[in-house]
């Protein structure tokens, strides 16, 4: 038995969810939901989950995020902590038999349409952010599926305008459309955010990476090069 602790971030409200693993049977959700972000360091602590193995889904504009979040309260040092939204939600309905490895998966969520084809953290993935019409925002899902009519397998959030326009869409693209069925103990539970904390616990996940380092003297240091060149001149 083994546990960790995932998180999706989107804008200024993290999802985490807290997994326990066992070796002969599916990972289980112990806890999860959401926060803002400045009220997740206390969370943190309450979940006493500050020394668990733990990974952040989050992007930026639809690519993955490169670095932790300046304010970020866990440590990552040089270890690989950071993965894809898409293909975190992807690999926990996976690793649960929800689909299979030729269906087209789509997450529809409030902000962002998320998709994922083929091994997730080895095949594609992608998020699409919401804006303007929703068929302009599935183009780019099923056009990864456009050429052999790949089967779409659908999770839509309980808040998550638009399925049923999404649902329509689909079938008159030619795709054979199964709604994704979730287990009445993950209702309310973020995919991506339990599917980070499963890519912790799994050694079938290539997509984690480690965050880039950003060297901070940098700015300080043009800053004084600028200052030295105007003196001497």
């Amino acid at each position: 038995m083994s546990r960790a602790i995932g998180f999706h971030q989107c804008g200024d409200e993290t999802a985490y969810a807290l997994i326990e693993n066992f070796d002969q049977a599916p990972a289980q959700v112990l806890a999860a939901g959401s926060v803002t972000n400045k009220e997740l360091n206390p969370l943190i602590d309450r979940l006493n989950s500050r020394h668990l193995p733990w990974a952040l889904a989050a992007e930026e504009e639809g690519d993955m995020r490169r670095i932790l979040p300046s304010d970020w309260p866990l440590q990552a040092a040089q270890k690989e902590t950071l993965t894809a939204p898409a293909a975190a939600a992807a690999f926990w309905d996976w690793e649960h038999g929800r689909f299979d490895m030729e269906d087209l998966y789509i997450w529809l969520s409030a902000r962002s349409l998320h998709w994922s084809r083929g091994l997730p953290g080895r095949g594609l993935a992608g998020t699409v952010p919401r804006s303007g019409p929703l068929r302009t925002t599935l183009c780019p899902a099923l056009s990864r599926a456009q050429s052999d009519r790949n089967p779409v397998v659908l999770y839509a959030e309980g808040d998550a305008p638009g399925a049923e326009v999404l649902a329509e869409l689909v079938r008159e693209a030619g795709h054979d459309l199964r709604p994704l069925q979730r287990p009445s103990e993950e209702m309310g539970v973020n995919p991506a955010a339990a599917g980070a904390a499963l890519t912790r616990l799994s050694d079938n996940y290539p997509a984690l990476r480690a965050p880039t380092h950003i060297d901070e003297s940098f700015t300080w240091r043009r800053m004084i090069g600028i200052w030295i060149r105007g003196r001497r001149v």
